[in-house]
């Protein structure tokens, strides 16, 4: 029987959002954020065109609402290649949505 899931494409990160990534490990415990960012990554590394397309080349996926305590997320990224068996993902940023913004609809 063949595999019907999509390839996991290869993710890579910019510098800028290693960066934010180191930055939000700082200020949050990472056992309480590292599941919430890895489970966006793998979800946009199974299927990016899944995700919402912002732009000509950029994208982007939030993380689910967990409650008070672990704030969402938002990655832009970019989908490089032709075909999922070459397709791979870059990273380029990452956004900490606020409480405030999302109960504003921001």
């Amino acid at each position: 029987m063949a595999n019907s899931e999509p390839p996991h494409r290869e993710v890579f990160e910019t510098d800028e959002y290693t960066a934010q990534y180191d930055d939000i490990i700082k200020r949050h415990m990472l056992d309480v954020v590292g599941p919430v960012l890895y489970g966006v990554v793998e979800g946009i590394a199974k299927n990016p065109r899944a995700m919402e397309r912002l732009t000509g080349n950029i994208w982007m996926e939030k993380s689910k609402y967990f409650g008070l305590t672990v704030p969402r997320f938002t990655i832009f990224f970019s989908i490089e290649g032709d075909s999922p068996q070459t397709e791979r993902v870059l990273l380029l940023w990452i956004e900490e949505n606020t409480t405030t913004e999302e109960i504003g609809g921001i």
